[in-house]
């Protein structure tokens, strides 16, 4: 079984989010709008912080890969620096940065499996199901 961590470095901080094991885990800045995880609002500076959605990203967690897809952000979601268009996947890897909106930059630690290369594709809105 794989375990999943996004480390998020601010100054002198460090936090650690593990990932929940299910097949969708959301990432945003609200549990109240449906948020697996819940990026600190400690942990960046307000004018980063108010560029994350309530409901931001999700991660699509299987046997073979772990990847993310944007939830069609204003602030968008980048992997390595590349931003992603609004519904495309990408295979993240052990050690990708996951930046979410103007500056929230988390580092993705992957144990316990291999993954294969960050290629994106588009998939369809009916394998994007969020409630709220």
């Amino acid at each position: 079984m794989r375990k999943i961590t996004l480390i998020d470095k601010f100054w002198d901080k460090q936090v650690e989010y593990e990932v929940p094991n299910k097949e969708k885990v959301i990432i945003g800045r609200s549990h109240k709008h449906g948020s697996d995880i819940v990026i600190s609002k400690d942990s960046t500076t307000v004018s980063s912080y108010i560029t994350i959605s309530r409901k931001h990203c999700v991660l699509y967690i299987n046997d073979e890969d772990v990847s993310v897809s944007d939830l069609g952000t204003r602030g968008g979601t980048y992997v390595n620096g590349e931003m992603l268009l609004e519904r495309q996947k990408r295979v993240l890897e052990d050690g990708d940065k996951l930046r979410l909106g103007k500056g929230k930059e988390l580092i993705v630690k992957i144990e316990g499996a291999e993954n294969e290369g960050s290629e994106g594709y588009e998939i369809s809105d009916e394998e994007v199901k969020v409630k709220g």
